[in-house]
C-alpha cells in the first residue's frame, strides 16, 4: 500500500475550516482513508469545532478503519505553499500503518496518571509492524512539557521514539488545547501511535548559540527560576542579554509590560548544555518577585547559559533539521513531513519563516509539509535522555514504502 501525505491550509471559520480541510485532504489521497491525521487551528479557530466539522465531512470507507484525528492550538500555521495567522493546518498520512490514540487528563499535579490513561486502550506491540512512533501534544500552559516527555517514554519502554510539541494560543498565554478524535480539552496531553513496517525520520535543531559561561540555578520551585548565583532571575537575564540587545537596538530598561518582556524573552533565551549540544529553555513571564516562569521544570542546580541566534541561523537549523531526519531513513525517498516548530523563530526570522519552511521542503525532495509554531517542541530518539526543546525544529519525516518511487507517494 503505497504512502501518501496530503497537506493543506484554511483560513475559513471553524466548522467551515474543518469541512474545507476534509475535502481537500480527500481530493490529494484520491478518496483513500487516512490512518493519521493532524490538525493546527489558530485560537480563533476552536479545536472543538475544527475536528469535529472535519471528522464529520470526511469521507470513510466500507471495511477501513476511520483516521485517528489528534490536534493542537497554535501560534502559528503553515505548510510548504505558505505560512498564515489565524488559520488552521492539517497534515495527513495514508499507508501500510496502524494508528492508536488516546488522551489524558487533568496534567496539573498528575502527569503520570495522565499519561497512562491516554495509553490505556492503545497496545504495546503489533505483528508485522516492529517501528513505534508516538506523537505527543501536549498543554503549552501547564508547565510540565518535559515531565511529561519522559514519563510518556518511560510507560512506552525502550525502542520507542517521541516528537511533537506543545500547544499554543498567539502569545496570549490565556488557554491552550489538545485533541484526540472526539475529545478536546486544556489541562491535558494528547498522543497518536503509529505502528509502521519502515522506521520513520525525526529532525530536530535549533540554531542558537550561548552568549555566556555557565551559571547556576540556586532557586527555583517546578518550572519557576526565582534566583541564578544567589541573584533575582530577570535580574541576571537582563545584564546577561543587554550588550546583545543594546547592539540590536532594544534597550532592556525601556520594556514596559507582558507584552514587551513576552518579546524580548522571545527573542533571548536560555540553554542547558547536553553533550556536545544545548537544548533551549525559553522563559514565557516575567513575575513581579523578579523570577521567571518557563515552559518546563527547572531544577535547582541546573546550569544555565543565555543564548541568542539571527535569521540566517534560524533557517540553516530548519534545513538541518530536515536534513538529520532524511538521514536517519538511510537513503529512502520521502512522501512528506509533519513539523513543529517554535513561535519564537518566526520572531526571529520575521518574513524569512516561509523561506525556512521551504528549505526544509527541499532538503526533504520538494515534499510536502505542514505544522504549527509551539510554545515546545518535543524529539526524544533512542540515545535522548531529555526529548524537549524550544526554539527548536522537530520534523518526523515518512518515507516511501520500498519499492515505491517519490512521485507516486506525493
Amino acid at each position: 500500500m503505497s504512502t501518501k501525505v496530503a497537506v493543506a491550509l484554511e483560513k475559513g471559520r471553524a466548522a467551515e475550516a474543518g469541512r474545507a480541510l476534509a475535502e481537500q485532504i480527500s481530493t490529494q489521497l484520491s478518496g483513500r482513508v487516512p490512518a493519521l491525521v493532524a490538525l493546527f487551528p489558530s485560537p480563533a479557530q476552536p479545536l472543538a469545532e475544527v475536528m469535529a466539522a472535519f471528522r464529520a465531512a470526511l469521507p470513510g470507507a466500507p471495511g477501513v478503519a476511520p483516521p485517528v484525528v489528534i490536534g493542537a492550538s497554535t501560534a502559528g500555521e503553515f505548510t510548504d505553499a505558505g505560512d498564515a495567522s489565524g488559520a488552521v493546518s492539517a497534515f495527513a498520512v495514508a499507508g501500510d500503518f496502524r494508528v492508536f490514540g488516546g488522551m489524558g487528563r487533568p496534567l496539573r499535579g498528575n502527569v503520570e496518571a495522565a499519561v497512562a490513561q491516554a495509553l490505556a486502550d492503545i497496545p504495546t506491540e503489533l505483528a508485522g509492524y516492529p517501528y513505534r512512533t508516538a506523537l505527543l501534544f501536549i498543554d503549552g500552559l501547564v508547565g510540565v512539557g518535559e515531565e511529561a516527555t519522559l514519563i510518556t517514554a518511560a510507560l512506552l519502554g525502550p525502542g520507542v521514539r517521541l516528537c511533537g510539541g506543545c500547544a499554543a494560543d498567539d502569545w496570549l498565554l490565556q488557554a491552550t488545547a489538545v485533541g484526540c478524535n472526539d475529545q478536546v480539552s486544556g489541562d491535558a496531553l494528547s498522543l497518536a501511535i503509529v505502528f509502521s513496517k519502515q522506521p520513520l525520520g525525526i529532525g530536530v535543531f535549533h540554531g542558537h548559540q550561548p552568549m555566556s559561561d555557565a551559571m547556576t540555578i540556586t532557586r527555583s520551585r517546578e518550572n519557576v527560576v526565582y534566583e541564578i548565583d544567589g541573584q533575582p532571575a530577570w535580574d541576571v537575564f537582563v545584564e546577561k542579554t543587554r550588550a546583545r540587545a543594546m547592539a540590536e537596538g532594544i534597550d532592556p530598561s525601556t520594556l514596559h509590560g507582558n507584552s514587551d518582556i513576552l518579546q524580548y524573552f522571545l527573542k533571548y533565551e536560555t540553554g542547558i548544555k547536553t553533550g556536545p549540544e544545548f537544548r533551549i529553555r525559553m522563559p514565557l513571564v516575567r513575575n513581579d518577585d523578579g523570577s521567571m516562569g518557563f515552559v518546563c521544570g527547572m531544577p535547582e542546580g541546573t546550569p544555565i547559559h543565555f543564548m541568542a541566534s539571527d535569521a540566517q541561523s534560524q533557517v540553516a537549523s530548519a534545513k538541518a533539521a530536515a536534513r538529520r531526519a532524511r538521514e536517519q531513513l538511510a537513503g529512502k525517498a520521502i512522501a512528506g513531513a509533519l513539523v513543529v516548530d517554535c513561535g519564537c523563530r518566526k520572531l526571529i526570522l520575521r518574513d524569512r519563516f516561509g523561506d525556512a519552511v521551504k528549505e526544509m521542503a527541499a532538503e526533504l525532495g520538494s515534499v510536502p509539509i505542514a505544522g504549527f509554531e509551539s510554545y515546545g517542541e518535543i524529539a526524544l530518539n533512542d540515545d535522548d535522555f531529555s526529548g524537549f526543546h524550544n526554539t527548536t525544529t522537530v520534523l518526523l519525516a515518512f518515507p516511501v514504502d520500498d519499492g515505491e518511487d517519490a512521485s507516486a507517494a506525493t
